[in-house]
């Protein structure tokens, strides 16, 4: 993860910005909040932004098609069915790679996230890059950034990186979506299976937004790397 010492100021921001509201809302030992079934669920709002190259060329999901002419797909359709597997994929809260001994149980997290808006900007140089003063509402609601990418020079799909990171700008928490627009023209456009098209995103998006609610990487392996099948 990029710039890990803002990452660290900004996860601790977010944790005591959660103790505070759970504070304010009478919840008993909410510096170490578990859900129970007495918990109310919480709706986050998310706003997702698409960084595109021109009007002409926009190099990612517009608002009426999918950058390349085909109506089937555009950003509205495609940020819904994100979302709706970011929310199914936190529901289903699998049990933890953990180590002998620890049997820290499966949680109902009880947090739904909503397709607050979709937001378009244009920027020939920038739009292969993040930038966080195009945030909406950023001190209330997640913010996320697809990045414009071109396609591989091998113009195969085992080529198209794609990869997120959870950062701050200011002192607020985005998201940066990166080489998805590029992975779903290459590898998913012509799929008949709506999960993997959205394959690569959610289970980025989904992670991403862990770290914005301060989850850390629960398994890291020798050398630094993490194990992202056992992580936020």
């Amino acid at each position: 993860m990029k710039n890990k010492f803002s990452l660290i100021i900004f996860l601790f921001a977010i944790q005591v910005f959660v103790i505070q509201k759970c504070i304010a809302q009478n919840i008993p030992d909410s510096k170490d909040y578990i859900p129970d079934d007495l918990t109310s669920n919480v709706t986050i709002k998310v706003n997702f932004h698409f960084m595109q190259h021109s009007a002409i060329d926009p190099r990612n999901f517009t608002a009426t098609d999918d950058g390349a002419g085909d109506v089937s797909m555009n950003a509205y359709t495609y940020s819904a069915g994100m979302l709706q597997q970011v929310n199914a994929s936190w529901a289903s809260n699998a049990a933890m790679n953990l180590p002998v001994g620890n049997s820290t149980p499966v949680l109902n997290k009880k947090i739904q996230f909503v397709l607050k808006g979709v937001y378009f900007h244009i920027d020939p140089v920038g739009y292969k890059s993040l930038n966080g003063n195009l945030a909406v509402n950023p001190e209330s609601e997640i913010n996320v950034f697809f990045v414009g990418k071109d396609f591989p020079a091998s113009n195969t799909c085992a080529d198209v990186a794609v990869f997120g990171v959870a950062t701050t700008w200011g002192k607020y928490p985005i998201v940066e979506m990166n080489g998805h627009w590029a992975k779903y023209m290459m590898c998913f456009k012509n799929s008949n299976n709506p999960q993997a098209t959205f394959s690569d995103g959610y289970i980025t998006l989904a992670h991403e937004l862990g770290h914005i609610l301060s989850l850390s990487h629960t398994v890291r392996q020798p050398g630094g790397s993490c194990d992202c099948k056992s992580s936020a």
